[in-house]
């Protein structure tokens, strides 16, 4: 009687049969589902976009690079939409997406960093929802608020795969430890500026 096998990674990738586990029925090997390199390439453009996006958008707030309010004008709209305490705020928000981009970047403390950007977009979304969800030419419309606090939702949750220095930090190499109190982080955040900065 032959002997049973499953599936392992040999060394140089691929699978071989290794003995030791019964076949599924059909005879072909069971393969156990595994990280691979895909995943962190995957991760990895998912960080650079996020990184970028909110490394240009910080620059714009922070110093007024790119066309950008600089700390005065983003001070001044967060007075109009009746927010308190706005240099404090502005000062933050811009620290949040230039710390957290630069963070996010280099998969360092992913999960923390990726949870502050998630709340600023939350925050963002939240002052849009009247607007409709499409950006529109006159203005308005929150899709793409939305589509980066998804992203950093995502980065949140699966961590900053094998291609960050993360993999210097054992616990941010595990996003079923990280994953949940990161994310709850963020979220609580957001809802603590709307309900304590928000007039």
């Amino acid at each position: 009687m032959a002997a049973p096998s499953t599936a392992v990674e040999p060394e140089g990738g691929g699978f071989r049969p290794e003995s030791g586990r019964s076949r599924p029925a059909g005879g072909r090997p069971r393969q156990p589902l595994r990280w691979h390199a895909g995943a962190d390439a995957g991760l990895l453009v998912l960080r650079l976009v996020l990184a970028a996006a909110f490394l240009g958008h910080g620059a714009q707030l922070m110093f007024g690079a790119f066309g950008g309010p600089g700390l005065a004008g983003f001070t001044q709209f967060l007075t109009v939409q009746g927010f308190g305490m706005g240099s404090l705020l502005a000062g933050i928000t811009a620290i949040t997406e230039l710390g957290g981009g630069i963070l996010v970047l280099f998969g360092l403390f992913t999960p923390v960093a990726a949870a502050g950007l998630l709340a600023v977009m939350i925050n963002a979304v939240w002052l849009k929802l009247g607007t409709g969800f499409f950006e529109q030419p006159t203005g308005g419309g929150f899709e793409l608020e939305f589509v980066l606090a998804g992203l950093a939702a995502a980065v949140v949750l699966a961590g900053a795969g094998r291609l960050a220095l993360d993999r210097m930090f054992p616990l941010f190499c595990r996003p079923q430890v990280t994953a949940l109190p990161c994310l709850l982080l963020g979220v609580g955040a957001a809802l603590l500026v709307r309900f304590l900065a928000h007039g």
